[in-house]
């Protein structure tokens, strides 16, 4: 409910600073320029911030429809990183993408879309100095699947096993205090499960880096 109530005044809130960006008003000082590129940047968090609480509800609730269809990954990869790429190249890191094309499986475009954005995003958020991250589409143990592998500052091993937990945020020293709700793992694990497919910490070394896998059965089993 706070949720909803909250999507209303942020839609006003994001129409105006539209308005303000196109012109609407008259001609903008030049002065206003980072203000309002800092409030544009602000409001679009908030509304990530209420989609994420909107989500996690329908999890909860079960009420989440789920729309398969048959996918390639390397497709579906190349497509995240090149929604991630411009905030790379802002942050100067190193993102690359190592895929097997023709690795097919049956999921929700959607829900993928939004894991991998959520993993690339992660990795960006907790690498240290020059982000070096790598993207590989590959055929696993587990079936094909999606790594998402960075050099960052890696997860204390007492605190792996509830990355995937609702709201749990690491606070330790060393880590940035990033906004955020503490649902992005939770919900992209919740979302990998009603498609079939699994999601988890792989590999995660404190000064190293971590790497999380995607990975779904084969396409008809």
């Amino acid at each position: 409910m706070a949720a909803h109530e909250l999507r209303t005044p942020l839609t006003v809130v994001t129409g105006y600073m539209s308005m303000l960006r196109d012109g609407s008003f008259g001609p903008a000082p030049l002065e206003w320029k980072h203000p309002v590129e800092m409030l544009d940047a602000k409001a679009a968090e908030l509304g990530r911030l209420v989609e994420d609480l909107l989500l996690a509800a329908r999890l909860d609730t079960g009420r989440l429809p789920v729309h398969k269809e048959r996918i390639d990954l390397a497709v579906a990869a190349q497509a995240a990183v090149t929604r991630a790429r411009p905030r790379a190249e802002l942050l100067a890191a190193d993102l690359e993408l190592e895929a097997t094309e023709g690795l097919l499986v049956d999921a929700d475009r959607d829900y993928l879309a939004r894991i991998l954005d959520n993993l690339v995003n992660n990795a960006l958020t907790y690498s240290r100095g020059t982000a070096e991250l790598r993207v590989r589409v590959l055929r696993r143990n587990e079936g094909p699947a999606v790594e998402v592998e960075d050099q960052g500052r890696g997860i204390p091993p007492v605190l792996a096993a509830r990355i995937f937990e609702r709201f749990f945020r690491i606070d330790e020293e060393g880590y940035p205090q990033q906004p955020g709700t503490g649902l992005g793992l939770y919900i992209s694990r919740e979302l990998a499960v009603r498609q079939d497919a699994r999601l988890w910490l792989d590999w995660s070394e404190l000064g190293q880096g971590s790497r999380f896998v995607i990975a779904f059965p084969e396409p008809g089993a």
